[in-house]
């Protein structure tokens, strides 16, 4: 079984039913950890890569090859992952999660070739800003709220911004917008969930959502 955070309310669009903000709450006062990597396939010896960022905001990446069932541990600690990519397609649902507790951080589901979850990081030295988002619902979620969020990485619950939000009083919802907000700075990173107050986790399976950022390295001068 899969050990999912259980926070009530709002989670992260994507499968897996990963939830915010208790993702990024457990792993110790550190607030990062080594990850154990595996597939739900007892046979799975594809070759994955998965980076994101550590609590310091610095980027950190890894690549393991798959034993099945098995943990794989990393040999670098994380606090967010926002990447994960097959070098060969894996057989089964592959799995990043904390060795600490086993919390989700992310997953890529069989047939895909990106993980499961909006989730981008602005490393440090780094900047960007958010080019093109487009949310569509697939079913009736009238009384549910999207939000395009930011937070730093080296915090858990007081630094959170909701850059935008939109309630869902229709039927339909669709939306695509371009150059949101202001200049994203490194060691932050956004993404994009939502909260019904009925149904919760459930409804996040029913949105179809794509998020661009354009992103540069700083110059040296700007490098401490």
């Amino acid at each position: 079984m899969n050990n999912y955070p259980v926070s009530a309310g709002e989670n992260i669009v994507g499968t897996g039913e990963i939830y915010e903000p208790s993702i990024w709450s457990v792993v110790g006062a550190s607030g990062e950890d080594f990850v154990n990597v595996y597939s739900d396939f007892a046979g799975d010896n594809s070759q994955v890569s998965f980076s994101g960022m550590d609590y310091t905001g610095n980027s950190v990446s890894d690549v393991i090859t798959l034993s099945g069932t098995s943990n794989i541990t990393s040999l670098s600690k994380f606090k967010v992952i926002d990447t994960i990519r097959p070098t060969d397609e894996p057989v089964g649902n592959v799995f990043v999660q904390t060795a600490t507790g086993g919390e989700l951080l992310n997953r890529l589901s069989t047939g895909h070739l990106s993980a499961d979850n909006i989730i981008i990081t602005i490393p440090n030295i780094h900047e960007g800003v958010i080019k093109n988002l487009s949310i569509n619902s697939l079913i009736d979620l009238r009384g549910a709220e999207i939000r395009l969020n930011l937070r730093e990485v080296n915090s858990i619950f007081t630094k959170k911004h909701i850059i935008q939000s939109w309630k869902i009083t229709d039927q339909t919802f669709n939306i695509s917008l371009d150059l949101i907000g202001d200049v994203i700075v490194g060691g932050e990173f956004v993404y994009v969930s939502i909260m019904h107050p009925g149904y919760g986790a459930l409804y996040s399976n029913y949105i179809i959502c794509s998020l661009e950022i354009i992103e540069r390295k700083l110059s040296p001068i700007y490098e401490e």
